[in-house]
């Protein structure tokens, strides 16, 4: 990785990209690309919807 991960959360890093799969990773892209776009075309505040984007986040990496 660059910038590679600070040596002291190395393996707190490695624990937490253990728990997402690909299936995972493209479920959270999916939801900040739709973030995206609803920030950029509905007129909706972008901190709501970026509010909204952080809990679906939460809830797909479980």
């Amino acid at each position: 990785m660059r910038p590679p991960v600070f040596f002291g959360e190395r393996d707190r890093f490695q624990l937490e990209l253990s728990r997402w799969s690909t299936g995972k990773i493209e479920k959270a892209l999916e939801i900040l690309i739709e973030a995206e776009l609803d920030c950029k075309t509905t007129g909706n505040p972008a901190d709501v919807i970026c509010a909204r984007a952080l809990l679906r986040l939460t809830k797909a990496a479980r």
